[in-house]
């Protein structure tokens, strides 16, 4: 772990300090021993090793997400995801989402029984924002039209901590800011990139286009009593 962009060598200073053994499903542990020709090995050194950068990966995290998201509630878990890094610890620098919303309609006491259905370009959400293992890591920014891509620079104090398993949250309350409640229709979320950097080699990497579930959204229905 760590290391990167160090240079390693190893060494033997006799041929006692190797030994080989098979390692087929049959023969686990079997030493296999010199014959015929026996070179006389001392102080002998490999070539030079170069540690490589780390790795990062973003993965959906579909066991832990809802398939339904309530549009009376507020700070509503929209997307989850797991963040890990190998090798090397991580700093999480930037990330871009897309809010996809789809056949959205409003909640009215004017209409029998549902509301207008909104075109997916004028869906919005509001309040959205990133929590890393329970904890807001963003500002809230509220999306005013489906599909834009909505930036979030998290400076220099985001890490991924490498072999350890983090969960990145996306919440929202999913309500327009103006037109109000959400009755029916369908939200996701996709990473169209985040932007990382290698804590100790300080190599960037940028991971693209990670999808979310699609979660039916669900609120109140009025009825018209006339």
């Amino acid at each position: 772990i760590n290391g990167a962009g160090r240079t390693i060598q190893l060494g033997l200073e006799s041929a006692n300090d190797i030994a080989i053994n098979l390692a087929s499903n049959h023969m686990i542990g079997v030493p296999i021993n010199a014959s015929g020709n026996v070179i006389n090995l001392s102080n002998s050194s490999g070539g030079n090793i170069t540690i490589s950068s780390g790795a990062f990966v973003i993965l959906p995290d579909y066991a832990s997400q809802d398939t339904t998201v309530n549009s009376s509630s507020t700070n509503s878990r929209i997307a989850t995801y797991i963040l890990k890094s190998y090798g090397e610890d991580s700093k999480l620098l930037s990330l871009d989402l897309r809010v996809n919303l789809r056949n959205m309609r409003l909640s009215t006491t004017n209409d029998f029984p549902l509301g207008d259905i909104i075109t997916d370009a004028s869906s919005s959400v509001m309040n959205l924002g990133l929590y890393l293992n329970g904890n807001l890591v963003s500002t809230l920014k509220d999306v005013v039209m489906s599909s834009d891509v909505t930036n979030f620079n998290l400076g220099n104090n985001l890490f991924i901590p490498v072999n350890a398993t983090s969960t990145l949250e996306i919440r929202a309350d999913v309500k327009h800011p103006t037109l109000g409640t959400y009755a029916t229709g369908f939200i996701n979320v996709d990473v169209v990139s985040a932007h990382l950097m290698g804590m100790q080699s300080q190599s960037t990497s940028i991971v693209n286009n990670i999808p979310s579930r699609s979660l039916l959204v669900t609120g109140p229905i009025y009825f018209n009593s006339n």
